[in-house]
Order: structure tokens, then sequence, then C-alpha cells
């Protein structure tokens, strides 16, 4: 499949006439093919010269269907009627660059006075059904049929130039045009996902296995003749974010900023060192010979404890309606504001009979997290989920005997939950101010006691997570990533047999929290 387009050029530079498409001295065209690469963008550059002795160059522009004019680098002050004509598409439309009236193609502002024009043509991919190649064409006389001047010609400098990224977690490509108005997501690379003793942007964690946090760049192109130099930029560079050779931070840092053309493609990793302060304040950038070509925007996502009257939670005991006035906690969303609405409250909650005719005995915790950057809940393919990892030991009296059970420990994975067997304790989404709220009533719930006297001794490590495809993380597996630190409380329970009832009762009362009996911020002992 070929395209053969006739490319012409009107308008007056000076005292010089130029109209492309004449019948003129020079009909000899000249030919240049660019190699498409299927899923790929191409850009092509070229000029006409219009005289040699001044080097004053104009360039040629093509369109193909689909595709997209973009001016990268204008350095031309010309006279308000020189114009350039985009041919076939829409022939009659004029791009006035002078007055930059660019009528929906791309163009950066006409600076200095140097009369050199580079122009690149970006065709959209989905005019290259295959890898084709496509011949470029153009015919003219430069000097207005005094058969003077250079022929037509067509540099083709660049078959390809492209910044490509990826969403974190091993991702998929961002579409050409997202990159810029949505860009990629990845969380700051603050969690631990090889379990070691090291966040994962700590300078002396040099090797993550597993590692799946960083944002791939990269840059490509598809014509092996191209030259010059290609210079990555990027926001924050050494405060904001750091680049690696690869996601596993094998083989080091990646210094390099610039790269011969001939080293293309190159692929770099990007790591959040902090969260962003802004959706999409993060911009990488790729130039060509000192041109910016293309561009793309990165947001890096976590999720912090916010703190409540408790701290990061709200585990005293305060009956629900109280609960609900106070500035912390009354934007609460439903779920988890129905859930402790049930028990009643926080803390240590009385005992309820449950619709089974079982009766509960509550301790019951109340978290919340706000999630950053501001509105990032809104972006595409965001789903946040808040999940839990326990190590619980319990004990069971029988006939004046404490016999323990073994204990539950904490899984070994940094990211793996074990106490995450339903959705209905948390937030679906944040709320308008980016909150994100969490409940859990660890206790007893039973008809009857079954044994003369029970304990439990429960440590949770509570923690935000994120994946960006737009599936929501549930369960007690590994999803996504960790997207905040974790908030580490606890719960115990000392029980015995009331008498009275044959039911269960707290050791110490229901009234006050004692270290038998309560809920509250850190790991304690698993000791009875």
């Amino acid at each position: 499949m070929s395209f053969v387009k006739i490319i012409s050029l009107c308008g007056v530079l000076g005292i010089i006439s130029v109209c492309l498409l004449s019948s003129s001295a020079w009909s000899q065209p000249s030919d240049s093919t660019v190699t498409a690469i299927p899923g790929a963008i191409p850009y092509l550059y070229g000029w006409f010269t219009l005289n040699p002795e001044a080097e004053e160059k104009v360039p040629l522009l093509e369109q193909i269907d689909g595709g997209q004019v973009m001016i990268v680098s204008l350095h031309l002050a010309p006279p308000g009627d020189l114009r350039f004509v985009p041919f076939p598409n829409e022939p009659t439309r004029l791009v006035d660059i002078a007055t930059q009236n660019l009528s929906g193609f791309f163009a950066q502002p006409l600076v200095e006075t140097a009369r050199d024009i580079q122009v690149y043509v970006a065709f959209d991919e989905s005019a290259l059904p295959s890898a084709d190649e496509y011949p470029m064409q153009a015919e003219g006389n430069l000097s207005g049929g005094e058969g003077e001047g250079e022929p037509p010609h067509y540099n083709v400098q660049t078959g390809l130039l492209d910044l490509v990224i990826y969403n974190g977690q091993d991702g998929a490509e961002v579409p050409e045009d997202k990159e810029e108005t949505v860009g990629a997501f990845t969380v700051a690379n603050l969690n631990n996902t090889d379990s070691d003793d090291k966040a994962d942007n700590d300078p002396d964690d040099v090797l993550i296995p597993g590692e799946k946090d960083m944002i791939e760049l990269e840059i490509k192109k598809s014509s092996p003749n191209m030259t010059g130099n290609v210079t990555l930029t990027i926001t924050g560079d050494g405060t904001q974010v750091k680049l690696w050779k690869a996601e596993t931070k094998a083989g080091g840092a990646e210094t390099k900023r610039t790269w011969s053309a001939t080293e293309l493609p190159v692929i770099v990793w990007v790591e959040g060192l902090a969260k962003s302060a802004a959706v999409r304040d993060i911009e990488a950038a790729i130039k060509y010979n000192n041109n910016v070509v293309d561009k793309a925007k990165l947001t890096f996502v976590w999720a912090e404890l916010l703190p409540g009257g408790g701290g990061a939670a709200e585990h005293d005991i305060k009956a629900a309606a109280t609960l609900w006035t106070l500035n912390d906690w009354k934007n609460t969303t439903t779920p988890p504001k129905d859930k402790v609405n049930f028990v009643g409250g926080t803390g240590l909650r009385p005992e309820i009979q449950m619709a089974d005719g079982s009766f509960a005995l509550f301790n019951c915790i109340i978290m919340k997290f706000r999630v950053f950057p501001k509105d990032i809940w809104k972006e595409p393919g965001i789903q946040f989920d808040i999940t839990r990892q326990k190590e619980v030991k319990k004990w069971k009296q029988e006939n004046g005997t404490w016999v323990e059970s073994p204990v539950e420990a904490f899984p070994a994975n940094d990211e793996m939950p074990n106490d995450d067997t339903k959705d209905t304790d948390e937030s679906v989404s944040p709320n308008s101010d980016d909150e994100q709220f969490v409940m859990d009533a660890p206790g007893m719930v039973a008809k009857t006691a079954t044994w003369d006297g029970y304990a439990s001794r429960r440590n949770y490590n509570e923690f935000a997570r994120i994946q960006f495809d737009g599936i929501r993380p549930t369960g007690n597996e590994i999803k996504g990533s960790r997207c905040s630190n974790k908030y580490e409380w606890h719960a115990r329970q000392t029980l015995v047999k009331d008498p009275q009832t044959g039911r269960w009762k707290r050791d110490s009362g229901d009234a006050v929290e004692t270290n038998t009996n309560d809920v509250g911020d850190a790991h304690q002992p698993l000791t009875r």
C-alpha cells in the first residue's frame, strides 16, 4: 500500500516569489520515502532551499489522512502573506504561521529572526495499517518561473521519533493522544515491593527483585539512517524522580540524558521519589536537535493516614451519634458509616444481638486515609482499596486450664493481605475531600459461652493499595501496589462466662479500656 502525494507551498518571502506546482523548468520530481512501523508514529523533516547563498529555507508540509501536521520549531518571522498550504487534505485551508492561526495544527511561538523553519509531520498510527513505504513527491519552480535556484527536495531526517510511556505495574502503553491529557500513573516508590528492611526508594536499596512501580519511558525511531541527537528532560530530575537503566535497578542509575539518534531505541525507568503535588505535575520531553518533538505527563500517587480523634483513627469509646458530629468524621462515607452505626460506635461496644440470635462483643475502630495528589481518584483507570494484615493468638480456658492456639502470623510478603474477605467495611472510593474510610470490629460472636474463659490478642497493619487498569484490588491476594504507609493497631479481648446468662462478658467490663480489653494504636505483645 503506497501513497503518492504532491506537496504544495505558495507564498512570498521578501522579493522571492514561491509557488510550487507551477509549470516550471524543474519538472523532474524529487522523491523520498519513509518506512512506517505498525503501532508507531513517524515524524518527517524537510525543507525547500529558496536562496542557497542566503541559506533561506522553507519546509515541505505533507498530511496523510488521519494524521496531523506539527510545527515544532519556528525560527522565522515571515511577512504576513507567507502561508503554508497542506495538500491535498483540505487544500483550500491556509495555515498562517505568521499569525499562528493554525486551525487545529500544533506549533510553538515564532521567535528570533533566523530564517530557518523546521517542520515535523506526524502520521496517526490508524493511517498506518502495515509496514509500507510511502513515497513523497515534490515538483515546482522555486523562483517563480525564472528557472533559477535549487529544485525542490525533501530531506527525510527521521522516519520515527516518538516518546512512549507506560503505566506502572508493568501496565499498558498510554495512547499517543492521551500522553499529555491523561499521562502515565504509578505509585511514589515509598513502599517495599521486595519485602526487605528498606523502602524501595532508599538509596541503599540498589536491587529490587519484582519491582513494578516505575514508569517505563521509551524513545523510539524507525529510520536507521536518522542522525543528530535526542535529549530527554524531565521535571524534578534528581529530586522528585530518578532514572534507572532497569526497573529492578539492576545496572544502576541512568545518568545519560542525551543520545545519538543511532543509539535509539532507548528505554529508561522513572522512579517517583515522592508523591506528586498535582496530577500530571511531572513532564517528560524529548528534543531532537534542540527542538521539542514529543511530551508526556507522569503522576506519582500516594495515600497518607489522616489525624483523627485518636491519631490516624478513632478507637476510644464513643457512640456513633457523637462520632458523626466531630469534624474529623462528619464526612465519613457509607460504607463504612453504616457498619459503625450497626455496632453502635467505636471502642468497646456493649453486647448486641445479631440477626441469627447470637450475641456479639465488638472492639470497633475507624480509620481514614487521604489520597494524593488531589482528585487523583477521578482519573481513568485509578482504583483504590484499603486492605489489612493481621497476626493473632488465642486462648481458651477449660476446667481452670488455659490452652493456647498456634499463632497466625503476619504474611512474609509486605503487600500480601490476610484479613480482607469483604469490601463492605470501607469506602468504595474517596470522597470529594480525597478521603477514604475503613472500619473493623474484631470480637466474639456466639450464642453461648462454650468455655470458661477466652482471650485473643490481635495486631493489624492497615494500608491502601491501588491499581491503574480500572480493576479494584480486592481479597487476600497481592494485587496492585501498596500506596501508603502501614497503620499499626491492635485489639485485645479477655472474656469470661456470665453465670447468669451463660453468654460471654468482658472480664473488666465495657465502660473502661484496660490491658485485657481494648482497641488502639500500635502493636502489643501476643501475651495473655
